[in-house]
């Protein structure tokens, strides 16, 4: 009965480490899309930082779709970043677009999706100690010229994260109701 109990203990030791290593080489592989992607989100938040409409188009493919948080379509990489320029010309002059990588993944060969975390403020301050303000998905395709993102969707973080943030509440544009209040 012992030599039975050590037996499937071995086993399952074994199982163990084989289920591991097939984990590992699956995080392997997300971790090289993550970084792929990463690379994106950093050329995203200096082309936001430096107000480059050029610079953030270049990240998206020619005809590549870009769904502002209240509806909006922008259709192509120049009207995407031509529609950039002018907000940054605008209400979100000197802003920060800090973004983070919630998740990532190859969903078929040369296309992958990410979750995003996103937090708007102003140069020079620190990231809002907020949930983000904007939820975005981003699909992005493997081009000739690296990964770019085929489709954006920015979702606004609606909810307790708006409060006590006053850019938050230009990207919500009206969409936060204070705790208690409402009609």
């Amino acid at each position: 009965m012992f030599k039975l109990k050590r037996l499937a203990i071995k086993t399952a030791f074994v199982l163990l480490g084989v289920l591991c290593t097939l984990g590992c080489a699956r995080s392997a592989a997300e971790n090289d899309i993550h970084d792929d992607i990463d690379a994106v989100i950093i050329n995203l938040e200096s082309a936001w930082a430096a107000a480059d409409g050029e610079a953030w188009s270049d990240q998206f493919t020619d005809d590549a779709d870009f769904i502002v948080w209240f509806g909006l379509r922008l259709h192509g990489a120049k009207e995407i970043g031509d529609g950039h320029q002018g907000i940054w010309d605008d209400f979100y002059a000197g802003t920060v677009f800090d973004l983070e990588i919630e998740s990532a993944r190859l969903i078929a060969d040369g296309v992958a999706i990410a979750h995003l975390d996103g937090w708007i403020y102003r140069a020079g301050e620190s990231r809002p100690q907020t949930p983000a303000v904007s939820k975005p998905i981003v699909v992005l395709a493997q081009t000739e010229r690296g990964w770019k993102i085929e489709a954006f969707q920015n979702t606004p973080g609606f909810g307790p994260q708006c409060f006590g943030n006053e850019l938050a509440d230009v990207v919500a544009r009206g969409g936060c109701v204070a705790p208690g209040g409402g009609e």
